[in-house]
């Protein structure tokens, strides 16, 4: 272990943050990777538009008037942007939409009303105000990164606690011999010379049991699987089949997972297909390609998965999908 990961490991001010840092990234990338998009306007990047979702809970589409220098006029195209909604009318949408276009330090403030945009949601259009949304997405992301850290930060903890196995309780004189012969041996001193004679002395007068046994290491990385199942859950990510290496979860455990994925995907799809065919409905007969966001998990793929995981026995090594076994190629 290098000196600077040690020192990292025994500074819980310097270790923390790095620990929780790095699950809301991994959680974040996680949360980002559900979605996918087809059609976006040119210039327009998937993991950016699927960035403002999880900033601002939505995104509007609009028609916005470029200048053109060619014709010295006016060119339309649809542009997709965070916004700042507003009042909900009869429908439940937004009443308005207040986009704030950015090129370098250049800003443009665009105000659109009611039949102008369509708002693409991350999950359901509950309420105009976006914050909310926003909110319960970033406290599900550090929750659960705060979860997952501690459980690290503890498994670090063991691991360096076990280069100390034991403390034992001595005179002044003889912790002095032994820093010393500890100290030679992490030199890797082929021998080592001491004042002390340790053979004739009387032994140490107290021992602290310092070690932690296996059992605790499997108990805090089953925690953390668990968090990170429990978010997949909650993202509409398809958790992982197996809780523990090794071991299949059980037939109830895999259909309320998977259960609980597919009614929060399903629900996702069914707004955001409304939200492209009413796009389809207003832009449609200027533009040819319209965005639609979709699941990135494969509803084909999701249900083999779930097979496997109920019943593994029909899933065997050499089986194809169908069930029947794969000719060798010669």
């Amino acid at each position: 272990m290098s000196d600077n990961v040690a020192t990292i490991l025994q500074n819980p001010q310097v270790a923390a943050p790095i620990s929780y840092n790095f699950w809301i990234n991994f959680l974040t990338n996680r949360y980002l990777s559900v979605r996918g998009w087809e059609g976006l306007p040119p210039g327009y990047k998937a993991d950016v538009v699927n960035n403002w979702l999880k900033e601002h809970g939505s995104v509007v589409l609009f028609k916005h008037k470029k200048p053109n220098i060619a014709t010295e006029g006016y060119t339309e195209s649809l542009m997709i942007s965070p916004a700042t909604l507003g009042d909900l009318n009869e429908y439940g949408q937004p009443n308005t939409a207040t986009v704030v276009l950015k090129n370098g330090d250049i800003s443009e403030t665009i105000e659109l009303k009611y039949g102008e945009f369509v708002v693409y949601w991350d999950f359901n259009s509950a309420s105009a105000d976006n914050s909310t949304f926003n909110q319960m997405v970033m406290t599900n992301i550090q929750y659960f990164a705060g979860l997952i850290s501690q459980a690290q930060r503890s498994i670090d903890n063991i691991v360096f606690w076990r280069g100390i196995p034991k403390i034992f309780g001595a005179d002044e004189k003889t912790v002095r011999e032994i820093e010393k012969i500890l100290d030679a041996t992490d030199k890797r001193n082929k021998a080592v010379f001491s004042m002390k004679n340790f053979v004739d002395s009387k032994p140490m007068t107290q021992q602290y049991e310092l070690a932690y046994g296996p059992e605790h290491d499997k108990i805090l990385w089953e925690n953390m699987r668990e968090y990170i199942k429990a978010f997949d859950i909650s993202i509409g990510f398809m958790p992982d089949t197996e809780v523990n290496k090794g071991e299949r979860v059980s037939a109830t455990e895999s259909l309320s997972g998977y259960a609980a994925v597919m009614q929060l995907n399903y629900s996702r799809e069914r707004c955001w297909e409304e939200s492209y065919n009413e796009a389809v409905k207003l832009f449609g007969d200027e533009f040819d390609t319209i965005p639609r966001c979709f699941i990135n998990n494969s509803p084909v793929e999701f249900l083999r998965e779930m097979a496997r995981a109920i019943q593994p026995q029909t899933y065997m090594e050499g089986e194809n999908d169908n069930g029947e076994e794969d000719e060798e190629q010669s």
